[in-house]
């Protein structure tokens, strides 16, 4: 098995665990901004953009993913870093505090959307289930724009491709072909996953967007922190503040690491 991987930087090790749909450049702004003080590792999860994933390891990608991120703190990290997961990379680093709680610095989970955590998580799960069938009607794009409105994210329209830079036009490209993998193979699974409270409690920081309001996984973010007895920690921007305000979410994940350590 081979990951695309992407190292920059150098001092203490900084994982950042892309979302779903996501790849490792959905980052580079915001590890651009970090590299001067950090090695900064982030990937692409196994079947997303250029990490391939084989048919017989569809029914473990989550426990694959949480490995994975081990194995890269492991390599990168000399067995120890902190941690940026954003939306499912959230979860994922929930699950690596879960499974590997040594491994794991200071751990930030940054709008994890589980279901379990808001109390119309049935309601979720049914629009989920109704993407999931959109997409096999009527393609993709109109699963992602269904997915946005369950979510509460919206969805953003795109200038066409022949006016953007070949860099950004290559990304664009991957990401929407990452769409139907993550319809298919992780909204339903990654979103239904119900952490171990008792394993995270304490060893976790909760983040949401400051403009998030009431979107889905802010809320879910909100409800995990109840139930961990901790407080939500807010980052600049919304579900992708890391995009959008890179030199400001690195400002405050500077503050937040220097603190929680």
């Amino acid at each position: 098995m081979t990951l695309h991987v992407e190292v920059r930087g150098e001092g203490p090790a900084l994982l950042l665990i892309p979302g779903g749909a996501g790849d490792a450049a959905t980052f580079t702004r915001l590890a651009d901004e970090m590299a001067g003080e950090r090695t900064v590792v982030t990937w692409d999860r196994r079947g997303f953009s250029r990490s391939p994933i084989a048919e017989e390891e569809l029914p473990r990608r989550y426990e694959l993913d949480v490995e994975d991120a081990a194995g890269l703190i492991d390599r990168y990290g000399g067995g120890r870093a902190d941690i940026l997961g954003s939306s499912s990379g959230g979860i994922v680093a929930l699950g690596l505090v879960e499974r590997h709680p040594g491994k794991g610095g200071v751990v930030i989970a940054h709008e994890p959307p589980l279901t379990a955590m808001v109390e119309d998580g049935g309601e979720i799960r049914h629009g989920f289930d109704g993407v999931v069938e959109l997409q096999e009607r009527a393609g993709t794009e109109a699963a992602m724009r269904r997915f946005g409105e369950v979510a509460g994210l919206g969805y953003r329209e795109l200038p066409p491709l022949e006016q953007l830079p070949p860099a950004m036009r290559e990304l664009l490209g991957r990401l929407a072909g990452n769409g139907r993998f993550f319809v298919e193979q992780e909204l339903r699974r990654y979103t239904a996953v119900a952490p171990d409270l008792d394993a995270v409690r304490g060893r976790v920081v909760i983040a949401a967007g400051e403009r998030s309001g009431a979107q889905f996984p802010a809320r879910a973010a909100r409800g995990l922190a109840a139930r961990l007895g901790a407080t939500v920690v807010e980052f600049p921007g919304d579900h992708d503040g890391y995009v959008e305000f890179p030199v400001e979410f690195a400002k405050r994940l500077r503050e937040v690491l220097s603190r929680a350590t």
